[in-house]
C-alpha cells in the first residue's frame, strides 16, 4: 500500500473550491524511519500495548505473552497504511 502521497496543496487537493488538478507537489513516498511502543502492565498482571505513532495500535490482554505475540501481526496489518 505504499504508494505517492501529495503535500496538502498540491492541486490534486483543489476541490471543492476549484477542480483538482495534476500533481504539482512532486509527491513523496511516507516512511517510517522510527516507531515508539508503550508497554504498560495492567492490574491484572496483564499487558497494554500502544503507540503514539501508529494510531490503531492498541492492544491488550491478560496474558502478556500473547500481547507480545500479537504486536507484529498487529504492526504488519496497520504499518502499511503509513508508511
Amino acid at each position: 500500500m505504499t504508494e505517492t502521497r501529495h503535500y496538502s496543496d498540491c492541486a490534486v487537493h483543489n476541490e471543492p473550491a476549484a477542480s483538482a488538478g495534476p500533481c504539482d507537489c512532486g509527491g513523496y513516498v511516507p516512511q517510517i524511519k522510527s516507531l515508539n511502543l508503550q508497554l504498560e502492565t495492567r492490574e491484572d498482571g496483564g499487558l497494554f500495548v500502544w503507540s503514539d505513532d501508529v494510531p490503531g495500535l492498541i492492544l491488550s490482554g491478560p496474558d502478556k505473552n500473547a500481547v507480545l505475540e500479537a504486536i507484529g501481526p498487529a504492526l504488519a496489518v496497520l504499518l502499511p497504511y503509513y508508511t
